[in-house]
C-alpha cells in the first residue's frame, strides 16, 4: 500500500472512483510538488479526472484533507514537544481578471496560511492545515480548536 492510500485510507468523498481520483492525485503532487497539475499527472485522461475532481462542487478541501489532518494529529500526538511554524503567502494577482468571472470583481490578493508541523528531531510531520484567507487568519491549536 503506497503512502498517499495509508494517509487517506479513511478518505469518503461519496464515490469510491473520487476516493481513487484523490489518493492518486495526491500522490503524484507530491512525487512532483513544484510541477503544474497537467506536469505531474500521467497524460491528459489523468490530468481532466483531477481537474474534475476539484472542481466537483459537492467536495470541498476540507473533505480532501480530513484525513491526512487525522493521521497528522495522531503522529502528533506521539511526541512531547512539536513545533507548530505558520506561513501566510500572498499572491497578488494585480488586478487581474478572470475570464470565467467577469461579472464579479477581481481579485487581486489571495493568502495562503499553512501550519507546518515539527518534531523535535527535525523531521517535518506534515503540513497541519492550510486555507485561503480573505481577512481572517485561521489555523488548529494544540488542543483542536480552531483560532
Amino acid at each position: 500500500m503506497s503512502w498517499a492510500a495509508q494517509e487517506f485510507e479513511t478518505i469518503d468523498l461519496g464515490d469510491k472512483r473520487l476516493n481513487r481520483r484523490a489518493v492518486l492525485l495526491a500522490e503524484r503532487l507530491a512525487a512532483s510538488p513544484t510541477v503544474s497539475i497537467p506536469a505531474a499527472c500521467g497524460g491528459w485522461t489523468e490530468t481532466q479526472g483531477a481537474y474534475r475532481l476539484l472542481g466537483n462542487d459537492d467536495i470541498g478541501w476540507e473533505d480532501i484533507l480530513a484525513p491526512h489532518l487525522a493521521c497528522t494529529e495522531q503522529r502528533m500526538a506521539a511526541h512531547s514537544v512539536v513545533l507548530c511554524i505558520q506561513d501566510t503567502t500572498e499572491l497578488d494577482f494585480n488586478g487581474q481578471q478572470s475570464e470565467a468571472h467577469q461579472d464579479q470583481r477581481p481579485f487581486d490578493l489571495r493568502r495562503f496560511h499553512s501550519l507546518f508541523s515539527f518534531v523535535a528531531a527535525g523531521r517535518a510531520h506534515a503540513v497541519s492545515h492550510r486555507r485561503v484567507l480573505d481577512d481572517i487568519i485561521m489555523g488548529f491549536c494544540s488542543d483542536g480548536t480552531v483560532g
